[in-house]
């Protein structure tokens, strides 16, 4: 938490989202993971599942969640004055 201390302000939003790790690598079996997110102005920081730490193709899925993610928060906020452009 001290690491992100300094990465996040006090408008950071935070979630939970459930997200598909990316649907071109055929060597991940699972199809359904939930990531901790913080949502910035300039970034999203993601909190990785634990069976996303030790897999070589993390940097791969990391983008896909990414999007995932804002587009479920633009979804569901489609009448706020502020969206994220992704």
């Amino acid at each position: 938490m001290e690491f992100t201390k300094g990465l996040i302000n006090e408008h950071a939003r935070f979630g939970i989202a459930t997200v598909q790790p990316n649907r071109a690598i055929k060597k991940c079996k699972i199809r359904k993971l939930r990531v901790e997110y913080f949502l910035d102005e300039i970034a999203v920081l993601l909190v990785a599942p634990k069976s996303c730490v030790s897999c070589d193709r993390r940097e791969e899925c990391t983008d896909d969640f990414m999007f995932q993610i804002i587009e479920k928060y633009n979804e569901r906020n489609k009448h706020a004055d502020a969206y994220y452009l992704l």
